[in-house]
C-alpha cells in the first residue's frame, strides 16, 4: 500500500482496529518527516510566523501533530543526518513516525519532491559555529593524501561499519552508496572521514579530494569559508565517537 493511500484510510478513520498508525522512515522511501514543536495555539489554532514560513516554502503535505499543538510535514528528499532543536526536528532514516490524517488547511494533500528546500531548512537550523575556526585551504596548500590516509581509506573499505558505502562513494558512486543527492552524499563521506581521522579537518579534505566525488564546487567561496570547508565544520559539529574516542 501506498503511503498517500495509509494517509487516505487514516484521514477516513480507517486504522484497521490499531489506535493509530505510523511510519518506520527508512532511506528507501527518500522520504523527510519535519516537525514543528510548539507552534499552534491550543485555544486559537493560530500558528506561529516562524512555522508558517517553513510550511510555506516546503509546501508538502501537512498535518497537525497527535498533540494539537505542532506540525508535521512530509516531503521527499534527503538530510544528512537526524536534526533536533528545541522547535524543529527532521528525520529520514531510523524514526518511527505517528499519523494523525488530520490535515492542516491551505496545504498540499500530496507529498510533494522537495530535495532543495529540505536541505535549506536542514543547514538554517544546523549552524556552522566551526566552520570559521577551519583554515580555508589554498589551491597551493592542496596535498595528496598521506600514506596513513591511504592505509585508514583501506581500513574503512573492508570495516563492517562503513566498507561498502566508503567504497562507493571514493568512487564516486552515490546513487550506488544510497543517495539522490551529490551534497548528501559528500556530508556523508565526510562523516566517514571524520570517525577514521580522529577529527582531523586537513585529513578529511585529503580524503575527498582523493575520491571520486571531487569536484570545483568544493572550493567556492561561501562567506569568508568554502563549500569544503563549510562541509567539513558540519560534519565536525556533529555529536561523534572517534576510533580514538572509543579506545577509551
Amino acid at each position: 500500500m501506498r503511503l498517500q493511500q495509509i494517509i487516505t484510510f487514516v484521514k477516513r478513520g480507517q486504522t484497521w482496529g490499531c489506535d493509530g498508525i505510523g511510519l518506520a522512515l527508512q532511506k528507501a522511501l527518500h522520504l523527510v518527516a519535519v516537525d514543528l514543536d510548539h507552534c499552534v495555539n491550543p485555544l486559537t489554532g493560530e500558528i506561529e510566523p516562524w512555522a508558517l514560513d517553513i510550511i510555506g516554502k516546503l509546501c508538502s503535505y501537512s498535518e497537525y501533530s497527535p498533540s494539537a499543538t505542532g506540525v508535521r510535514i512530509l516531503a521527499h528528499g534527503e538530510i544528512p543526518s537526524a536534526l533536533k532543536t528545541s522547535t524543529v526536528e527532521m528525520y529520514d532514516y531510523q524514526r518511527y513516525v505517528t499519523l494523525t490524517g488530520h490535515h492542516l488547511p491551505g496545504t498540499p494533500k500530496t507529498i510533494n519532491e522537495r530535495p532543495d528546500e529540505l536541505l535549506v531548512l536542514y543547514r538554517r537550523y544546523r549552524p556552522s559555529e566551526r566552520a570559521s575556526a577551519i583554515p580555508v585551504p589554498h589551491v597551493a596548500d592542496h596535498e595528496p593524501p598521506t600514506p596513513d590516509d591511504l592505509r585508514l581509506m583501506s581500513l574503512a573499505q573492508c570495516s563492517k561499519t562503513h566498507g561498502d558505502e566508503s567504497t562507493w562513494l571514493l568512487m564516486g558512486k552515490i546513487e550506488e552508496a544510497g543517495y539522490t543527492n551529490r551534497s548528501v552524499a559528500e556530508f556523508a563521506f565526510m562523516r566517514i572521514a571524520r570517525w577514521w581521522c580522529d577529527d582531523d579537518a586537513g585529513a578529511m579534505d585529503r580524503w575527498y579530494r582523493h575520491s571520486r566525488l571531487y569536484r570545483p564546487k568544493w572550493d567556492e567561496p561561501r562567506g569568508d569559508t568554502t563549500y569544503g570547508a563549510l562541509t567539513i565544520a558540519n560534519a565536525l559539529a556533529e555529536p561523534h565517537t572517534t576510533r580514538r574516542s572509543r579506545k577509551g
